[in-house]
């Protein structure tokens, strides 16, 4: 999907519908860098300091997919 996401959701809770605060990267290329997904949970998370890099090194050995015809 040629995207990162994220799912925040609230402590404790059952992880079904109710308890999600915040989930981003579900639309084709909404968040393509991985700055952009870490800058939208950073007031819910504390972000370790080598996030960036770790999640940068799983895209370039993933790749990302092509967007298919019918999301045009």
């Amino acid at each position: 999907m040629a995207t990162f996401f994220a799912v925040v959701s609230r402590p404790g809770g059952d992880d079904d519908e109710d308890d999600i605060i915040l989930w981003v990267g579900t639309d084709y290329a909404e968040l393509p860098e991985v700055r952009a997904a870490i800058e939208a949970v950073r007031p819910y998370a504390a972000i370790p300091d080598d996030l960036v890099s770790l999640l940068e090194s799983d895209r370039l050995n993933e790749g990302a997919r092509p967007r298919p015809v019918w999301l045009t």
